[in-house]
């Protein structure tokens, strides 16, 4: 099965997510969670190869990628709700009626966060947590954007807490607006989170400038 582009109606918000498919019995279903600057997107090389054996599903947070807000916020807090009410219907939405079948939760970077805390709260009861790189941005970017009297990680902690300040968000926002075409916003965000820059084709640099186009001047946490 090839990947499908899918919106569901989930608490008001129409929720974009990608479905990866899977074989026939699944061992499980994944539900992976994009960082800060993600998007489903961001899983599609892992997606693919995981489905040979699990039936894999991303989804866009509120404030990210195609999902579109309604009346919700792109608050940490909020999207937690938004996920934990999208793992109690999984098996719905991906057509696997089997309340048994296992879900595991797969959360990068702040996803990894946003996973745990649903994990903490016990609104949903995913049989397993897994997380990659959990909030540990690559040293050296941040520092180079924010240089903070050459402190280690100083930089990405002031860029992180910019992000999480709404009015500096919009102006950190509107300056990466206007000095960063699309394609050079989804060449620093892959600078930033891939080790191995050879991984990076240049259809998923496109894929990410798309959708990094369509987000600007939306509601929530436009690049």
């Amino acid at each position: 099965m090839a990947l499908e582009s899918r919106f569901s109606d989930v608490l008001g918000a129409t929720v974009h997510w990608t479905d990866y498919g899977g074989p026939p019995a699944p061992a499980a279903v994944l539900v992976c969670v994009h960082g800060l600057g993600g998007c489903a997107a961001n899983w599609d090389l892992w997606g693919p190869l995981m489905a040979r054996t699990h039936r894999v599903v991303a989804l866009d947070l509120v404030g990210f990628g195609l999902t579109e807000a309604g009346q919700r916020q792109a608050t940490v807090a909020a999207n937690t709700e938004l996920l934990t009410e999208f793992l109690r219907t999984i098996h719905a939405r991906t057509g696997h009626l089997d309340a048994d079948l296992p879900v595991l939760l797969v959360g990068n970077s702040m996803g990894g966060l946003i996973a745990a805390n649903v994990i903490s709260t016990g609104g949903a009861r995913p049989a397993g947590l897994v997380l990659v790189n959990p909030a540990a941005p690559h040293v050296g970017y941040g520092s180079a954007l924010f240089p903070v009297f050459g402190l280690p990680y100083a930089g990405e902690f002031l860029g992180l807490a910019l992000y999480g300040t709404p009015f500096a968000s919009a102006l950190v926002a509107q300056y990466a607006t206007m000095l960063r075409s699309p394609e050079q916003t989804a060449n620093d965000l892959f600078w930033m989170c891939v080790q191995n820059q050879d991984t990076v084709t240049q259809s998923l640099i496109d894929k990410h400038a798309g959708i990094i186009a369509h987000q600007r001047g939306r509601r929530g946490i436009n690049l």
